[in-house]
């Protein structure tokens, strides 16, 4: 009886033994048989940064955001935000501030360039994408906003006058609703008034003769009163 237990001992440990072999020559197979080095675990630390250059560095950020708060962005080059942003990567590679800076100053070139579009300035309008381009190729709204552009300048545009009897009045309605049958829900329209109670009775007047029941508009303090329709094109 003795014999026999230690026979089936001796068969159990066996293979207990033959299991920790192949969990050992497993582990070993998906880890490619290679060991991490403290090299390898560890990440880089990055250089460190003497005071003398961390207040360089906090003097270039300084005089950059006051160039971008200037809109002296890149030209001229010397004392331009990218310039000095730029010196800042130089010094410090892969600088935070820095690389946040650059985006700033393509965000502010496509802002540059939506309000000189929708000024009707298209030269100058695609001359600020393409500087916004310059700064970074790759910046993900450069595409949408180059679409944009293309959309308002072939752009159908029309222009209606209001006189001071045709506010508040049905003659000042009918014009107005006639104006909104004409365009489509593409449409968005920019109301000029004297004051702000005249702007928001085109608008209320235009929303209630608009299909979609909420045309996208502005209003700006200007004279003469008039409406002007910008109807959008489908992208080809």
């Amino acid at each position: 009886m003795f014999l026999a237990v230690f026979q089936d001992y001796r068969s159990m440990r066996g293979k207990y033994f033959l299991s920790w072999v192949c969990i050992l020559a497993l582990s070993l197979v998906l880890g490619g048989c290679t060991a991490l080095t403290p090299s390898q675990s560890k990440p880089v630390a990055k250089k460190p940064i003497s005071p003398e250059l961390q207040n360089k560095l906090y003097d270039l950020e300084d005089r950059a955001v006051l160039a971008i708060n200037n809109n002296h962005l890149a030209y001229p080059v010397d004392g331009s935000a990218v310039n000095l942003l730029e010196q800042m990567l130089r010094l410090d590679p892969g600088n935070e501030a820095a690389t946040r800076g650059l985006e700033q100053v393509v965000e502010q070139y496509i802002a540059l360039a939506l309000a000189a579009a929708n000024e009707r300035l298209f030269a100058k309008a695609k001359s600020m994408l393409a500087r916004a381009k310059l700064v970074d190729a790759n910046h993900p709204s450069l595409a949408p906003t180059m679409t944009q552009i293309n959309l308002l300048e072939k752009a159908k545009r029309k222009i209606i006058n209001l006189s001071t009897q045709q506010l508040f009045a049905a003659s000042g309605e009918r014009k107005i609703a006639s104006l909104v049958r004409a365009g489509n829900a593409n449409c968005r329209y920019t109301i000029a008034a004297i004051n702000d109670k005249q702007g928001r009775w085109i608008y209320k007047v235009l929303k209630d003769a608009a299909s979609n029941n909420r045309p996208k508009a502005k209003i700006i303090i200007s004279s003469p009163i008039r409406i002007e329709q910008i109807c959008l094109t489908n992208p080809e």
